[in-house]
């Protein structure tokens, strides 16, 4: 895709297809309200647009024109309704292929013309869009133990944070660089897992990536009496594709089911998406989170929300 000041920027696009833009905002009609317009537009379209005018409150794609302000950057759709509108959001979808060259079902995103100043890329990773912002992301591991009739070991199952490739962490009382948070839990030593509704905290490990997301992985070594040393490698790639799939899914979670039986272990997936800013700047970096959990009679690969 040649480069059009009307679809965000980004290297997705280099591995994407069926690409298609929409752009939300309030725009002042001829009174001076601002309404909600919203307007939705292919590459191919795109390439026909000379601006994104606001007509009386409605966003909307000229084909003549004049030149176009282009004013909030690469990532969101150039036009003169820059300038009598507010509240802008942009929702970008896309297929896109996955590591073995699949392409996978459309993914999508969505910012705010805010957040965008803060983006380094807009990436593909593993068939998932993703928006890449100059705080790289934190990868959050934490282990709890479900303590289920059959599997009541108390606290006897324990993790290990193994090794790790492509992150860097601080382990308290070290401090870490703002805005990141230091990891209270020890690095390849045995934490116990606390049983339910005991008070104690989840044993939890944060990592900042060192380079893009996709690069990085962590391994734990979950150990529980009676069953085998279980070794569960976590990518970061696989880690963004199953946190979006149930971020956006509105009816139900897949989980990683790694032991089956009455001692069961799943890893679920999940994120938070869109990181707080001030001026477009962000202050947060954006979450992926596994949490593995263990003791659990019969796991399930889905479950409602």
């Amino acid at each position: 895709m040649a480069n059009n000041i009307f679809v965000p920027a980004g290297s997705y696009s280099l591995t994407s297809k069926d690409i298609y833009v929409t752009l939300h905002a309030n725009c002042a009609d001829r009174q001076g309200n601002y309404v909600p317009s919203h307007v939705k537009y292919s590459v191919a379209d795109a390439e026909q647009v000379v601006d994104i005018e606001n007509v009386n409150g409605v966003l909307t794609l000229q084909k003549i024109g004049r030149n176009p302000y282009d004013e909030l950057g690469q990532y969101v759709p150039a036009g003169t309704y820059q300038h009598t509108s507010k509240d802008i959001f942009v929702t970008l979808e896309a297929v896109c292929k996955d590591r073995k060259g699949v392409y996978q079902p459309a993914s999508t995103v969505r910012y705010s013309a805010l957040d965008a100043p803060s983006f380094a890329d807009i990436e593909n990773i593993n068939g998932v869009l993703v928006c890449d912002d100059n705080l790289s992301p934190i990868f959050q591991l934490t282990a709890v133990s479900q303590n289920d009739g059959e599997c009541s070991q108390g606290e006897n199952i324990t993790a290990i944070v193994t090794s790790t490739s492509g992150v860097n962490f601080w382990i308290a009382p070290v401090i870490p660089p703002s805005p990141y948070p230091a990891t209270q839990f020890p690095y390849q030593e045995p934490v116990k897992l606390p049983i339910p509704g005991d008070g104690k905290p989840s044993p939890t490990w944060f990592f900042k990536a060192s380079g893009k997301l996709a690069d990085a992985s962590v391994t734990i070594e979950i150990n529980t009496p009676n069953q085998p040393v279980l070794y569960i490698t976590i990518e970061g790639d696989d880690l963004v594709k199953w946190g979006s799939q149930n971020f956006v899914n509105p009816s139900f979670f897949t989980n990683q089911v790694y032991q089956t039986g009455s001692c069961g272990v799943f890893g679920l997936a999940t994120s938070t998406q869109g990181a707080e800013h001030k001026d477009g700047q962000a202050l947060q970096p954006v979450s992926w989170i596994y949490t593995i959990t263990t003791g659990v009679n019969n796991p399930q690969t889905t479950f409602p929300k």
